[in-house]
């Protein structure tokens, strides 16, 4: 008999890479049985999983009997949250909300889409990204539960070059890329629709991966190299340009004070902090299939300049 892989947010983009990735693989296919929860089963999202076989299941996550019930006879689960900048303590709290509900189900195996914590390697000294640390604070009330678990860590999104980081026409013809980052900064980058690669691993290996984390890397770019990339993707004279701390002006709808910060922070210590190349090598070695490069994803995602 399957077992029940229960995802969470499984129409967004995390889950749904979650749920392609395990119906993709030869092995996890059988052995696990997918319910997919969603605010939303009439939606188009919710009925392609449904068309692939797959349970799903309407659930707000603000109900606990809805978050119960979606997990009743669970075994495995996948859970991760919006970020919510409006209130930082309502997302932790639904993800402590699904942690706690996921051992009341008797579900064997948790697997929470975390970041790293800029206030731990910092040692105090960066506390202003509140969006990660609302899932770091997560993260830690897992960790002492009575349930096994494992973490996925997904660096910075290859799809932040249609805004955070998307080049702007100069003056002169050129587009730049505008930030705070030093030209040769090393930056993780994945795409996003790419993470159900490295959780995938997590579900396949679950005694291996227990109180570990994978980072969700394809690869690492300096600002230097995106301005060389996207040029090429795009047939334009594509140039970075650092600017001054006070400068940078994060794009509605971003918390700009949250944004400079976590910008500093990827500057001056790295995304994954000290053992970064460590990191990223670990999750290269341990990924299920191979995630796009930074050139693979713009080829299959051109951006219009």
């Amino acid at each position: 008999m399957s077992k029940i892989l229960v995802v969470f947010a499984a129409t967004g983009h995390q889950g749904g890479s979650v749920v392609n990735s395990v119906l993709e693989d030869a092995t996890l296919s059988k052995e696990f049985k997918i319910r997919a929860v969603t605010r939303n089963a009439s939606s188009d999202a919710a009925k392609a999983l449904a068309s692939k076989g797959v349970e799903v299941v309407e659930t707000r996550l603000d109900d606990a009997g809805s978050v119960a019930a979606a997990l009743e006879g669970s075994h495995t689960v996948f859970a991760n949250t919006v970020t919510v900048f409006e209130d930082y303590e309502e997302e932790t709290r639904l993800g402590k909300l699904i942690a706690d509900k996921a051992v009341e189900a008797g579900a064997a195996f948790l697997v929470w889409s975390s970041v790293p914590s800029p206030t731990k390697v910092t040692h105090g000294k960066v506390t202003q990204v509140t969006s990660f640390e609302t899932k770091v604070a997560v993260e830690d009330y897992i960790k002492t539960l009575p349930i096994k678990s494992a973490f996925y860590w997904p660096a910075s999104f290859m799809q932040n070059f249609a805004r955070p980081f998307r080049p702007q026409p100069a003056d002169d013809g050129r587009f730049l890329i505008r930030n705070l980052f030093n030209k040769d900064t090393p930056l993780p980058l994945v795409d996003v629709d790419d993470s159900g690669k490295f959780v995938a691993s997590l579900i396949a290996d679950p005694d291996f991966f227990a109180g570990k984390h994978i980072a969700g890397v394809s690869g690492v770019y300096t600002p230097a190299q995106f301005a060389e990339i996207v040029g090429a993707a795009t047939g334009k004279h594509v140039e970075y340009e650092q600017l001054a701390d006070d400068a940078f002006k994060a794009p509605p709808p971003f918390n700009s004070v949250l944004v400079t910060s976590m910008m500093k922070y990827f500057r001056d210590y790295n995304y994954y902090g000290p053992a970064q190349d460590e990191e990223v090598q670990f999750a290269l070695n341990h990924v299920r299939s191979k995630p796009r490069t930074l050139q693979e994803y713009l080829k299959a995602n051109p951006l219009a300049l």
